[in-house]
């Protein structure tokens, strides 16, 4: 047999309708980086016979597979990725052609299966090898400067049965940096820009009275719009639990004003998402007869130019609470009449776990952020992602 690199091998899945039933692949994911391994599990006789040797034998226990995919992040193949993480797709109309997938927490131990199929051209017999009862262990995505948005997914299976398939590819938009922003604000209505206040203001910056607490539900740099509030008005201090100062001054007394999320400079952003996956293993079987998820976690890390110790103090010494969006919203590609792909990730409840800052005498210092998302009972959410796309039915 001939040598072959590795963009020759192909990765396929599709959701099992039957939990551990084989079915055909329903997406071909183009990917960076992927490997996929055997595994087994042994028991080893070492039971004493007057000799110091270790052992007499071993035999299988268990076998399983495990599987890490790595891609460029796109608006129609992250849908099979998020609906594996999150368990629950609902679709919303945008448009003619165009359609909103919401991602939710399914809350139950049994989110979806998949059967994993690897392609390869040196497959002898059938092309394919099939990993049924495969569910996602966690899945990365990855923001920063001079490159794609990426993700990175990995998951546990069941050992490879032979199979045929017919790998198939189809073109799908990407999100570079300059379409990816990360924003803050201290509730999860500033961040999905749905928080609104009264308040007085007259052909001034100076807001008072507001009828929302800005020491809590406001933060510099989140935007304002309203009623003679002039367009890419931001707020610039918090002055007090009633008053705030804006960038610019209203063109007239202020009406109700709506507030949206601040966007914060980072230079590189992490999210991963922890299923603490369980197989379940039975006496009479080398093969995981179900696979489970556990508790659900999300952590994440950012990397920022350092200002001062704002978050150090206000954030993580200060034990503050923050909700944090983030959106890719590739502007460059329309589908549809006027809507654009686009990813959106709410995180409705952020602490800050750790911070390190660089020192370097010729450098810019920076500052690395380490945060965890913590469930809102006001919000009755943790995380959701919607994915912007042309696919019309749930993944």
């Amino acid at each position: 047999m001939s040598a072959f690199i590795g963009r020759l091998l192909n990765v396929g899945m599709g959701k099992e309708s039957t939990r551990g039933t084989a079915v055909a692949a329903t997406a071909w994911m183009p990917k960076t980086d992927f490997a996929v391994e055997a595994k087994v599990d042994v028991a080893v006789v070492d039971q004493s016979m007057g000799i110091i040797e270790d052992a007499i034998t071993q035999e299988v226990v268990k076998k399983y597979a495990t599987l890490d995919l790595s891609g460029v992040a796109s608006d129609i193949r992250l849908g099979n990725l998020l609906m594996a993480a999150f368990g629950t797709d609902t679709v919303g109309a945008v448009e003619t052609g165009v359609k909103d997938h919401v991602f939710t927490i399914l809350e139950s131990a049994q989110h979806p299966s998949y059967t994993i199929v690897v392609s390869e051209p040196n497959a002898s017999g059938a092309s394919s090898l099939n990993y049924t009862l495969a569910m996602l262990a966690s899945l990365e995505i990855s923001i920063a400067v001079g490159q794609f948005a990426t993700f990175k997914a990995s998951y546990t299976g069941n050992i490879g049965t032979p199979a045929s398939s017919t790998p198939a590819f189809t073109n799908e938009n990407f999100f570079n940096p300059l379409y990816c922003v990360v924003q803050v604000a201290p509730t999860y209505t500033g961040v999905a820009g749905t928080l609104t206040a009264t308040g007085t203001a007259a052909s001034t910056v100076n807001v008072t009275a507001c009828s929302i607490n800005p020491q809590t539900n406001l933060r510099v740099g989140m935007g304002v719009t309203g009623t003679n509030v002039q367009a890419g008005t931001t707020i610039t201090a918090i002055v007090s639990s009633t008053a705030f100062t804006l960038s610019l001054a209203t063109t007239g007394a202020v009406g109700t004003m709506t507030f949206t999320p601040a966007t914060i400079n980072t230079r590189s952003l992490k999210l991963t998402i922890n299923k603490n996956t369980e197989d379940d293993m039975t006496v009479g079987n080398l093969s995981a007869i179900d696979r489970y998820n556990n508790q659900f976690a999300v952590e994440g890390e950012m990397t920022l130019v350092y200002q001062d110790r704002s978050w150090i103090d206000t954030y993580m010494v200060g034990d503050t609470l923050t909700g944090m969006r983030i959106l890719c919203k590739n502007t460059g590609v329309t589908i549809g009449v006027t809507s654009n792909p686009t990813l959106t990730i709410d995180l409705a409840k952020v602490k800050i776990t750790e911070i390190a800052r660089t020192n370097k005498n010729d450098d810019i210092m920076l500052q690395t952020i380490k945060f965890k998302a913590f469930y809102s009972i006001t919000d009755s959410l943790m995380i959701k992602a919607t994915l912007r796309n042309t696919q019309t039915t749930t993944f």
